[in-house]
């Protein structure tokens, strides 16, 4: 997409979060701080230009991060790479390629953001979440490998993103 296109779907998102009262600031993630996206919709285009605090999360903020997330990422990983993969690699190898490349793109911030307060676990805990990452990507390769219906998929991905805080002490 262009980049005045990138604006407005970044500009569309923050509106819809702002009607519904949702704002990614009071997730207790670090993905603010990370700007490992290119475009977010409260730091991008914020009115005051700086980083929204960190504060509490609820559980609303997670279902909406995981729509948001699970539509979104699952074009890229799924959408694109995927078909080219299945190619040359078979399925279930495309999926552990697609989950360990995935998990490594999310262990990078994570490390940024939860290294310090996970100290010398951090690598385990890194480790044991790429490996999780990599059998559900196989089951969603699966899963859109039977039915090529990206939909599922991103529905997949949606359900994996929205239940992740259950998982989290």
């Amino acid at each position: 997409p262009s980049p005045g296109r990138l604006m407005k779907l970044t500009k569309m998102t923050r509106e819809i979060l702002r009607k519904y009262g949702l704002s990614a600031s009071e997730s207790m993630t670090m993905c603010l701080a990370c700007t490992g996206c290119d475009l977010t919709p409260e730091t991008s285009i914020a009115e005051s230009g700086g980083l929204p605090r960190q504060g509490r999360s609820s559980g609303r903020h997670h279902i909406v991060g995981g729509l948001l997330a699970g539509f979104i990422e699952e074009i890229g990983w799924t959408g694109f790479p995927l078909p080219k993969l299945r190619a040359h690699h078979g399925i279930i190898l495309s999926g552990i390629i697609l989950g360990v490349i995935g998990g490594a793109w999310h262990g990078l911030p994570d490390y940024w953001g939860s290294s310090y307060a996970y100290g010398s676990l951090w690598f385990p805990r890194i480790t044991l979440w790429i490996a999780a990452l990599t059998a559900y990507r196989v089951v969603i390769a699966w899963v859109h490998d039977q039915t090529r219906s990206l939909l599922l998929a991103q529905l997949m991905q949606t359900g994996f993103v929205a239940g992740q805080p259950i998982m989290i002490p």
